[in-house]
């Protein structure tokens, strides 16, 4: 799949047009609908709004598809970014809290660092 394959897909999976994604990112018309090699801005752009790392663009493989954990809502991506510059101790928070409810549900806890 190259850029735009991959570009609809997502907008598709996430129930948005071509055209409000555009809107919404911040880029021109034909940007995302395959009129030459997208700027590396127009696809961290793209890779931020669905929570999708860059990597997922940089392969033109066509048998690469989205992944179903690599897709995020907005409500993911919106408790991403408020992780992301929430306080250490409010992240010590929500790691415990967590980690509780991975021990309710017998969930492996799996350490990361």
């Amino acid at each position: 799949m190259d850029f735009t394959e991959k570009v609809s897909a997502l907008a598709q999976a996430h129930n948005i047009s071509i055209n409000a994604l555009r809107l919404k990112i911040g880029v021109g018309n034909g940007t995302l609908q395959g009129h030459g090699d997208p700027r590396f801005s127009t696809v961290v752009k793209v890779a931020d709004f669905f929570g999708v790392p860059l990597d997922y663009f940089l392969d033109n493989d066509k048998s690469v598809k989205p992944a179903a954990g690599m897709i995020l809502s907005q409500e993911e991506q919106d408790i991403i970014k408020s992780y992301r510059i929430a306080s250490e101790k409010e992240k010590n928070t929500v790691a415990t809290v967590l980690e509780i409810k991975r021990q309710d549900t017998g969930l492996r806890s799996e350490k990361v660092g």
